[in-house]
């Protein structure tokens, strides 16, 4: 049985998520490390959130086709949900089409949480299992250079990485809780070669999330 929470109760509950969003831009350095590690420790339901899986589909739509040894930028790559789903996708994609006339894309996943690295690595080992992603023989498959490719790096601050770097630049649900969201999107446009791609996807402020809840509560 499902009950909708009044308007008052919804309200209420928006108030306490606003200040408890000032509370963590008010955190220093090591306070916010905590909090985010904490958050990402419990952040694997998400996986079972068919909006979710929505979004990631058309995130992933929105690269476009890859089909020249593009290098992809995850900003904010968390526990690798999005890095999982894109690697996912390119190795199939490969093996349709073994991988002919085509280079396959690099993946690079970015995150201030070290416990959340480790964990997007173990998920992309389990994808370096199998050697036939298209991959040329002897060279390393797509998730084993994506294991290689985790950086540890405050999106707050300028990112570690030259100029023109990046082919596509992916930043999902992550801009609406920075410091200074407009500096932040200032560096990826700086990293982003002339004619890349930026993907940003964010929360409308005071979010309504109760329809995506009622979705995965039928589904279950």
């Amino acid at each position: 049985y499902v009950t909708e929470p009044s308007r008052r109760e919804i309200r209420r509950q928006a108030r306490l998520e606003r200040e408890r969003a000032r509370a963590v831009h008010k955190m220093t350095k090591s306070e916010n490390l905590v909090f985010w590690k904490e958050y990402l420790d419990h952040f694997h339901y998400v996986i079972n959130v068919p909006d979710f899986w929505r979004l990631l589909d058309h995130v992933y739509g929105v690269l476009g086709t890859l089909t020249d040894g593009e290098l992809i930028l995850d900003a904010g790559c968390g526990n690798g949900t999005f890095g999982y789903y894109f690697l996912t996708n390119q190795i199939y994609r490969r093996r349709i089409t073994s991988g002919e006339g085509s280079r396959a894309p690099r993946y690079v996943g970015l995150d201030f949480v070290p416990t959340a690295l480790r964990e997007a690595g173990r998920s992309f080992r389990h994808l370096k299992l199998s050697q036939t992603d298209g991959c040329t023989v002897g060279t390393p498959t797509l998730a084993a250079m994506a294991c290689e490719s985790l950086c540890q790096a405050d999106l707050n601050v300028s990112l570690p990485f030259q100029n023109d770097m990046f082919d596509r630049v992916v930043c999902n649900l992550v801009v609406g809780y920075l410091d200074d969201p407009l500096k932040t999107i200032r560096e990826f446009v700086r990293v982003l070669v002339p004619g890349g791609r930026l993907i940003v996807t964010n929360l409308k402020p005071q979010s309504d999330l109760t329809q995506i809840y009622r979705n995965f509560f039928s589904m279950a």
